[in-house]
């Protein structure tokens, strides 16, 4: 209880560099994540992800899982109505409702394998994110109309076997390697040239 009422910058509270290239090494992997939190608060980085201290959290469908509905949902979407020519131009209002609650039945079943009953609250959730996912899917399908732009890849990985990612020299010599994953990547080519579009999808 002592210690526990000394100041985080007291030098016993710190990790000395000896430490510290013990815990990372020198050849540090860093994802955009991991840098936001380091930045934001470097206390709540080390308990995170150097001592991995985690909440008990009771098992439940969580806002964050949304996002990862309508990835999934967006990514299958994107891959079936486009194809090396680009973009399909039969694709209809109907297919694309029917893909998108053919991959919510496929998403539930895989979340709820014993198919019981996922509650009032659940059956409303993902019936509203089938929606949303449909409204999303034909904005993106009408973007697409309107541009040359062609995905060529989803779910990117930069980094750890993936796209070759920069590596950053630090001032003590180490190193640092950014990893992560691209939702997207769309490129348009013209004569001799490639432009390339790196696409994020955000659903907060």
């Amino acid at each position: 209880l002592e210690r526990s009422r000394l100041p985080v910058e007291n030098a016993d509270c710190r990790v000395s560099p000896e430490m510290a290239e013990h815990i990372f090494g020198t050849n540090i992997g860093l994802s955009q994540s991991r840098l936001d939190k380091f930045v934001s608060c470097h206390l709540s980085y080390y308990g995170r992800y150097v001592l991995r201290l985690m909440e008990n959290e009771k098992a439940n469908f969580r806002y964050s899982d949304s996002g990862t509905f309508i990835h999934r949902i967006l990514e299958v979407f994107m891959k079936a109505v486009t194809d090396e020519n680009g973009l399909r131009a039969d694709v209809t209002f109907d297919e694309i409702r029917r893909l998108v609650i053919r991959e919510t039945e496929r998403y539930v079943a895989e979340i709820n394998p014993g198919k019981k009953s996922l509650g009032k609250r659940l059956e409303h959730l993902f019936a509203r994110l089938s929606r949303l996912a449909v409204a999303i899917a034909l904005d993106l399908y009408h973007e697409f109309g309107d541009s040359d732009f062609v995905p060529a890849l989803f779910e990117a990985r930069i980094g750890k076997d993936g796209i070759d990612a920069p590596t950053i020299e630090l001032t003590d010599g180490s190193t640092v390697n950014i990893y992560g994953v691209v939702d997207r990547i769309d490129v348009f080519r013209r004569d001799d040239r490639v432009y390339i579009k790196v696409v994020d999808y955000k659903t907060g």
